[in-house]
């Protein structure tokens, strides 16, 4: 059996990819063997206590892996996977709570590919603060050939390292070392000379930056406005980075623009509003246009912005824009050439011959056509 306390909905991950996490994980221990049946839509959705949607979506999702084939009449039926049995188990580690649009769809390319390779992939979001306790890590540690972290803290990592788990990292920061099978740095800033040149194109000398509160504006980003003489003022959103969901996160940015705006209608507007995350775009463009405001005409807008996300169903606004899906590519042939490397018994340590032509996942500015 499966159990709603494996659904967490304050996690990262959606719903329909923590059913299919808790119907994988049952069929590992032997709950339901290869051969054997699984329960109805209706009776897995129960159990687990979310909407036939979302279990149909898991089950959706697990087929696409070749774990399960859905029968006529008989239900879905547990088999293996195509051509072979489970070369291995890969666990993706996300950070608990911090998992957005951009992590989720990386994953789920990442967990597509290596299905396609004949391993399985488990995904689990770890707290990094969280010192004690059973995690994830240790619910598979006896099963990973491979873990992935994407932005993960010197706890986790020290929890791979104790458990032996090799492991790839993903993220600004290269972390661990002794089991470390290489670093992808993700490289946001890449597009931002760009993004500069384009607000300097259109005269910009000031700009709003609106971001979440208790997050900072890039290093580089705030280096080249600074030696542009950009000058930059700061519009902070409460609602939490990615915590409370779109619908929240959309709506705080919207209220906090808003009193902005109508605390300076007395002053001068910035030249552009740049939105630090496309989670703020949606709310933050919204009250630009409430207020009567024209963009481009009367102020100009510029977003970090995740390809597919969108687009922003009103404006094909100038961006930052990162694609997920090609990113989760580049980390599972980094994946599978360590697991390759692994298979073969040799060393994995080094780093410099993985993915020689692409060890970056970056960031690219679209003008767009406003």
């Amino acid at each position: 059996m499966v159990e709603q306390k494996e659904i967490d909905r304050r996690k990262g991950t959606t719903l329909a990819e923590q059913a299919a996490d808790a119907i994988r994980r049952a069929i590992v221990s032997g709950t339901w063997p290869v051969g054997s049946t699984l329960p109805s839509r209706t009776a897995l959705a129960e159990e687990l206590g979310v909407s036939e949607k979302v279990a149909r979506g898991a089950l959706e999702q697990l087929a696409a892996e070749g774990l399960i084939c859905p029968r006529r009449r008989t239900g879905c039926e547990v088999i293996a996977l195509p051509g072979a049995a489970c070369r291995g188990h890969v666990l993706f580690v996300l950070p608990d709570g911090g998992a957005g649009f951009y992590a989720q769809a990386l994953c789920r390319t990442v967990s597509a590919v290596l299905a396609r390779a004949g391993y399985l992939t488990f995904t689990a979001t770890v707290g990094d603060g969280r010192k004690s306790g059973a995690s994830p890590i240790e619910e598979f540690a006896s099963l990973a050939s491979l873990a992935i972290v994407l932005h993960g803290g010197k706890s986790t990592i020290d929890r791979l390292e104790g458990k032996g788990i090799r492991y790839l990292t993903v993220g600004e920061k290269r972390l661990g070392s002794k089991h470390s099978a290489g670093h992808i740095r993700i490289r946001r800033e890449s597009g931002i000379g760009a993004m500069v040149e384009y607000l300097l194109e259109r005269g910009a000398r000031k700009v709003a930056e609106v971001r979440f509160a208790g997050t900072e504006l890039d290093v580089s980003a705030a280096r080249k406005l600074k030696a542009a003489k950009i000058e930059t003022e700061t519009i902070e959103v409460a609602s939490g980075f990615h915590q409370s969901g779109l619908d929240d996160a959309q709506r705080s940015a919207r209220d906090a623009v808003a009193r902005y705006l109508a605390k300076g209608a007395k002053r001068k507007l910035p030249d552009c509003f740049f939105f630090t995350d496309d989670y703020l775009a949606f709310g933050g463009i919204a009250a630009i246009e409430e207020a009567g405001l024209k963009i481009p005409g009367d102020v100009g807008v510029v977003s970090w912005y995740n390809r597919g996300f969108g687009p922003y169903p009103w404006l094909d606004i100038p961006r930052l824009e990162m694609d997920p899906e090609r990113h989760g590519e580049i980390v599972a042939r980094a994946a599978l050439e360590v697991l390759g490397k692994k298979a073969s018994g040799k060393r994995t340590n080094e780093f410099n011959s993985l993915v020689r032509s692409e060890t970056e996942l970056t960031s690219e500015f679209k003008k767009g056509s406003v």
